[in-house]
């Protein structure tokens, strides 16, 4: 028996899910709710390691603004006796070293470890920072470390 129209023919041929277009929608259902949570799951990934970022970021930003602001105040400790006597400008070191641990002491953030180092002519931070992660550890990757490093020198304003 020859079937009545072409488009008849071409349903015939198909199996029953595609012939009924009810029937394949149920079929696929299960298909978009997978995709659906797949979705839903890379997506929450994304966003806690965007959150690992951005703290990364602050603490990196929060330990140079701390760094830096101890290098320039060890750099405001001037040797006064060698002024008087007309020597160049140069830094007290132990009064500069001084001033710069009690700056890091105050503004460095809770759990950084820093190294100050002190010349005549300049001072250093090196600081560093564990930055816990949320998403990180998870995924089995290392907490990051950040780390500055920062100098700063006595120098003379021009009259």
């Amino acid at each position: 028996m020859l079937p009545a129209s072409p488009r008849a023919a071409s349903r015939e041929r198909l199996p029953e899910n595609r012939a009924d277009p009810r029937a394949r929608c149920q079929a696929e259902r299960g298909q978009a709710e997978i995709l659906v949570v797949g979705a839903f799951l890379l997506s929450l990934s994304l966003l806690a390691l965007a959150h690992d970022a951005v703290r990364a970021f602050m603490a990196r930003r929060a330990l140079g603004y701390a760094a830096d602001g101890a290098a320039l105040a060890g750099a405001t400790a001037l040797d006064e006796d060698a002024l008087r006597r007309g020597a160049p400008l140069s830094l007290d070191p132990t009064k500069a070293r001084a001033l710069a641990e009690a700056a890091m002491r105050e503004a460095a953030p809770p759990g950084s470890s820093w190294e100050i180092w002190v010349s005549t002519e300049k001072v250093g931070v090196k600081a560093a920072l564990r930055v816990p992660g949320l998403f990180l550890p998870l995924i089995g990757l290392p907490t990051p470390e950040v780390r500055v490093t920062v100098t700063a020198r006595a120098r003379q304003r021009a009259p």
